[in-house]
């Protein structure tokens, strides 16, 4: 069978190797990884993001923040279905969500503040304008009630388990076909929420990277001071994966073995988080959202017309394996979205597989069902079980 695994314990958790992908397995000369939820545990820095950001946003301007517990299943759902790799898109379709379950009232209130507000360029006094004109200091009574009726969960629900890959423009018509609001008050949100837009220009994206950052890696990295969120970056809640030992058991287990990392995350960040382990990489082999930018740029220059290179595309996978000359390149990430920009770079050369991670998932089982589904050519539990891994596939070889 195409998709018949051999199962192997290590660690006391389950990796299996897709038995049809063994002899391409044993060929492998780099490997390249994703960034989080690989060599960094995100769940209490980029998820509790989203739900901070989509908190900050419902409480400041309705007085109501939807229950963590099932966000977090919302989140999952997103990443799931292959479109959603930024968690800015995430973010943003939860707030289209929840605001198109709004009342005719509060939708009618919100047009009305938001169309005032947005000739303000700046955006902390563009949010106070909207937030101010609504009445932060809602009785329970006047909230509006379409948005805590007992239905919410299965809406959010049907409409995250919509997603796909297409991502978060398509998704939007998906959002107004479900709610049937008008253009005009989807437009108006879209238009408040100045998104898709850099930090500093779109006040969705700056208030989730205030969040993410907190005020002193924010003007660092942005070089702007915070104005919405004045408390610690939630950045700091991460921890790093990948054990430093590991890179040299990977190094011992095959000779000349090229080792890198490909990730939407920007350089600054990750070197925020992996600390010195990112000085154990070429710097040659490191993609990052600033190469990704930089080339969506030229094309933008070369060819007049906007193209985007992020995941799933497999942009950046390509690019590191013409750079290094990679007779067969692993790929090893946890989300579908890993997943398609493998398959897509198939494609254009057979020298690529996948490895799926699904331990650091708040759903690892149903993560790790995803990937037997879907036919990955080795899923392992954590990343620092690769190089037993790797010798168990040498060991079936020599048998």
């Amino acid at each position: 069978m195409e998709n018949e695994y051999l199962e192997v314990k290590i660690n006391g958790d389950k990796s299996f190797i897709k038995l049809a992908s063994l002899k391409q397995l044993r060929e492998v000369d780099t490997i390249i990884f994703d960034c989080d939820g690989v060599l960094i545990d995100v769940r209490q820095s980029y998820n509790q993001t989203i739900l901070e950001t989509v908190d900050y946003v419902t409480q400041e301007l309705i007085g109501f923040f939807p229950p963590e517990l099932y966000l977090r299943e919302i989140i999952y759902l997103f990443r799931k279905s292959g479109g959603f790799n930024i968690d800015w898109d995430t973010a943003y379709a939860i707030l289209m969500i929840l605001f198109s379950k709004s009342s005719k009232s509060f939708q009618m209130n919100f047009k009305k503040y938001a169309k005032e507000a947005l000739h303000e360029k700046d955006l902390l006094k563009r949010f106070l304008i909207v937030r101010n004109g609504l009445g932060i200091e809602y009785e329970k009574s006047n909230i509006p009630s379409n948005l805590i009726d007992s239905n919410l969960a299965e809406y959010l629900k049907q409409l995250a388990g919509e997603a796909d890959s297409s991502g978060i423009f398509k998704f939007e018509k998906k959002i107004m076909d479900f709610s049937k609001i008008s253009k005009d008050f989807f437009d108006i949100m879209k238009a408040f929420f100045s998104y898709p837009g850099e930090v500093g220009k779109s006040l969705l994206t700056t208030i989730f990277e205030e969040i993410f950052c907190g005020s002193p890696l924010f003007k660092t990295v942005y070089g702007q001071e915070t104005r919405f969120w004045h408390k610690e970056g939630l950045i700091n809640n991460e921890r790093i994966i990948l054990k430093p030992e590991i890179l040299d058991q990977l190094i011992r287990v095959s000779d000349g073995l090229e080792i890198g990392i490909a990730s939407g995350r920007s350089y600054d960040l990750a070197k925020h988080s992996l600390k010195n382990l990112i000085n154990r990489f070429d710097p040659e082999s490191l993609f990052f959202y600033e190469a990704i930018e930089a080339a969506e740029q030229k094309l933008f220059k070369e060819k007049g017309k906007q193209v985007n290179l992020k995941k799933p595309n497999p942009f950046s996978i390509i690019a590191l394996s013409r750079l290094k000359e990679s007779r067969l390149l692993l790929y090893v990430g946890d989300s579908m979205e890993d997943a398609m920009m493998v398959k897509e770079a198939r494609k254009t050369n057979p020298r690529f597989t996948f490895a799926g991670v699904y331990a650091h998932s708040d759903y690892r089982d149903r993560s790790l069902r995803s990937f037997l589904r879907n036919g990955a050519d080795l899923i392992i539990s954590s990343v620092n079980e690769l190089p037993e891994i790797l010798n168990r596939i040498m060991e079936t070889s020599s048998k």
